[in-house]
């Protein structure tokens, strides 16, 4: 009967050590939450579970920030941060480089190798890099999103639309556009 108690607690310490990630090391993981702050959760397996800084994040793991809270992850040499009240889901397979849909919200993205950076999606437009290094933000609200260039430049996969430094990618509505910052664009993060 004890044999049984025990089998029973370590296959139960398996399975929740599965869907936190405990078992992952970091080269089966697609990031890591280098740092996070306030409530941070992620979706895996069926399970939602706060974050901490130090724990490994899985292809397809949906991440979600809430008021006054954000997370920095690190992929390879790139790192982004998402800011409060967002949300992404990071590609379904690891086996190719970190690529991720923004859902909701604000993200700032530092991307030192092309090679590490795949793909970023919003509202129904995939982004990738015409040339890296390439810092950028990102913001999806209802309806539209921006793609805001700050260094090297960002592309519409199909290579209709190209954003160099000091350019944004517009949707809104499903359609695309390409606009110049001005520096009072650049000065608030809301």
């Amino acid at each position: 009967m004890v044999a049984v108690i025990i089998a029973l607690a370590a296959a139960a310490a398996v399975a929740v050590g599965s869907v936190k990630g405990w078992f992952a090391d970091e080269e089966g993981a697609y990031g890591k939450a280098q740092e996070v702050s306030g409530i941070v959760s992620v979706e895996r397996g069926g399970a939602s579970l706060e974050l901490s800084s130090g724990d490994m994040l899985m292809a397809g793991d949906k991440i979600t920030t809430n008021d006054k809270a954000e997370i920095l992850i690190s992929a390879g040499s790139n790192a982004y941060r998402l800011a409060e009240n967002s949300a992404l889901v990071l590609a379904e397979d690891a086996s190719k480089p970190f690529s991720l849909e923004l859902l909701q919200g604000e993200m700032f993205a530092v991307t030192d190798e092309g090679g590490d950076f795949g793909s970023l999606s919003a509202q129904e437009k995939e982004f990738v890099l015409a040339e890296a290094p390439a810092v950028f933000t990102v913001n999806v609200r209802t309806g539209s999103m921006s793609v805001n260039v700050l260094a090297g430049s960002v592309a519409l996969s199909d290579g209709s639309l190209t954003a160099e430094a000091g350019q944004a990618l517009s949707v809104v509505e499903g359609e695309a556009s390409l606009l110049t910052l001005s520096a009072g664009s650049l000065s608030s993060f809301e």
